[in-house]
């Protein structure tokens, strides 16, 4: 598997390189893509409907992945639920979670949301337990303090892509890490936790216009791109405002009107509006 070594002695994977090969589109021109997102694994552990929790939705990830072929998996955020978790294991639920996607040899990316940053756990942490699976495509290209974990884009290759070096991308994924939460294994002098900004860091932006442009450049076009988030943006009350629609955006609207990033914040993690 390649890998890409850069300063500060990270390790960051290409883009393309997995052991599954590069993504690709069907020869009929289509790619589906399968979103779970807050699926809180290890909440509330310690009663009896949090385990069972689990078991469900481990049936729900196997019922929709016995009628769906997915090209891609995208676990979209809030993975477990961290402050549930204990420092020496709250990782494991990743192998739960990703058993049905390995029983099928589907492969898959994440992003990160604020139950993934807690004291007792850190998105570094489910990255590299995540990386244990040769399925998994999660990735971080972006290594401010304040960045977060899951920054990173994937290429998608026409079908007849012989070599994902010589050809052109059809599309572009990209991810991005909204964190909030908590600082992992951090307290402040009166030993209260330290809240995680609840946004895409500003560092994350700049890569992210930066490498886009180098990619315009590279390939003199364009290419079209689809991004995924957990927290949503503020931008995203507009849609929420048109509803649901069976075809665009299926699915439930509970969550009205939403959260976006940035609401409420508070470095004391308060999240009610005073600083």
């Amino acid at each position: 598997m390649d890998r890409i070594h850069i300063e500060r002695g990270q390790t960051v994977f290409s883009p393309g390189s997995n052991a599954f090969g590069p993504l690709k589109f069907q020869p009929d021109g289509t790619f589906q893509i399968s979103i779970f997102e807050d699926l809180h694994f290890g909440e509330s552990a310690w009663d009896s409907w949090g385990p069972q929790q689990d078991i469900n939705s481990v049936k729900v990830i196997n019922q929709l992945l016995n009628t769906e072929s997915p090209d891609l998996v995208v676990l979209n955020g809030d993975l477990i639920t961290g402050e549930n978790g204990f420092l020496e294991n709250a990782t494991v639920y990743i192998d739960q979670i990703v058993t049905p996607l390995v029983q099928r040899g589907l492969t898959w990316a994440s992003t990160y949301g604020n139950h993934d940053h807690q004291f007792n756990l850190s998105a570094e942490a489910i990255l590299a337990r995540e990386r244990l699976w040769p399925n998994s495509r999660t990735n971080q290209m972006v290594f401010d303090v304040d960045a977060g974990v899951s920054n990173y884009y994937l290429p998608v290759y026409s079908d007849n892509c012989p070599d994902e070096y010589a050809c052109v991308p059809e599309l572009l994924l990209w991810f991005f890490d909204s964190k909030g939460g908590f600082r992992f294994q951090q307290k402040n002098a009166t030993g209260s936790l330290i809240g995680l900004p609840n946004w895409v860091d500003n560092t994350v932006t700049k890569w992210w216009q930066d490498t886009n442009q180098e990619l315009v450049l590279k390939y003199q076009k364009i290419i079209p791109s689809l991004a995924f988030v957990h927290i949503p943006t503020y931008a995203s009350y507009a849609i929420q405002a048109a509803g649901v629609d069976p075809y665009t955006e299926p699915g439930i609207n509970d969550d009205y009107p939403l959260a976006p990033q940035a609401q409420g914040w508070c470095p004391d993690g308060r999240d009610d509006g005073t600083w």
